[in-house]
């Protein structure tokens, strides 16, 4: 994969590498939080009764919608996160994979979910990955393990000591969140970027890639909220991660990603997923006739839950 270095900042022991890829912008389609304030996408539960791992999303625009792996969703019976990236036709009605992050609540607050500003965590994402993978290869579906999902949402809550009377992982994260953000306040993302690698210390964590500047732009802020949950109150090492290595590191790192063998899966929405999982990568890219939607890369030898 070829790729432009475009800036590198640091903020503790976390280090951000933004770079564009030259296969952007080729493809025009718009976040799923947008539809939903504007009243063109709406998401619910599948019926009455519910169901824990799916939802409902109907987009009655004339616009390509976005929905990202590891965004979270508030309200109906309760919270969920993405299991997998999704694209979505106009005039559509799609049946989407997801998982419950707020265990101790069935019950209805509203009709319809709303979007949040931020995504999951990055082990709870990299988790949910390599289940879908394995579950796909299976041929058990986008499925993530729901029980892993809740042991995730009580060790966030452990690490952070934060009691939520649902189980909540929103809750969790907004007891911190004025704190975090002021602590990753001056990063932000760079106009020309379409993809972010994240590091801790001189460790890669993992990496996303949109095929538009505008859908990068919008998820940047999500994502970094969701990657300060693993900084948060950690200190950088001794020996920082330079420029120069991080610009290294990124380029060896995409290759090997790139010329790792791919399972092939039709997507939830639109498209087709390529997979990953190995000894080095966990991951997924979204390609639709051809254009490059969304890729998210994890580290394979980091990030194990604690």
């Amino acid at each position: 994969m070829i790729i432009q270095p475009l800036s590198f900042q640091t903020a503790g022991p976390l280090g951000v590498l933004q770079f564009a890829t030259s296969d952007q912008n080729s493809f025009k389609f718009s976040p799923v939080d947008i539809g939903i304030k504007k009243g063109t996408v709406q998401v619910k539960e599948t019926s009455e009764a519910g169901s824990v791992n799916s939802l409902i999303v109907l987009n009655t625009s004339d616009f390509f919608v976005f929905l990202m792996d590891g965004d979270i969703l508030a309200g109906a019976k309760q919270n969920r996160v993405l299991n997998t990236s999704v694209l979505l036709a106009p005039q559509s009605k799609t049946l989407i994979p997801v998982s419950c992050v707020e265990a101790g609540r069935w019950q209805s607050v509203s009709s319809q979910f709303s979007s949040t500003d931020y995504a999951a965590p990055s082990k709870m994402r990299k988790m949910k990955s390599e289940n879908v993978s394995s579950n796909l290869k299976e041929s058990r579906g986008f499925d993530a393990n729901q029980g892993e999902v809740w042991g995730s949402v009580r060790d966030y809550s452990a690490n952070f000591m934060v009691s939520s009377p649902t189980s909540n992982y929103s809750d969790v994260f907004e007891a911190t969140r004025h704190e975090r953000e002021k602590t990753f306040e001056n990063i932000i993302a760079d106009p020309k970027a379409n993809g972010v690698m994240f590091f801790q210390d001189k460790t890669i964590m993992n990496v996303d890639i949109f095929g538009s500047l505008k859908i990068y732009g919008h998820y940047f802020p999500k994502l970094l909220r969701g990657v300060s949950m693993e900084m948060f109150g950690k200190k950088a090492s001794k020996e920082s991660l330079t420029e120069a290595q991080a610009k290294y590191d990124s380029v060896e790192f995409l290759d090997g990603w790139s010329a790792a063998e791919k399972q092939r899966h039709p997507g939830v929405g639109l498209g087709t997923e390529h997979r990953v999982v190995n000894e080095l990568y966990s991951g997924m890219e979204l390609e639709y006739n051809e254009h490059k939607i969304h890729s998210s890369i994890f580290n394979a030898t980091t990030m194990k839950r604690s």
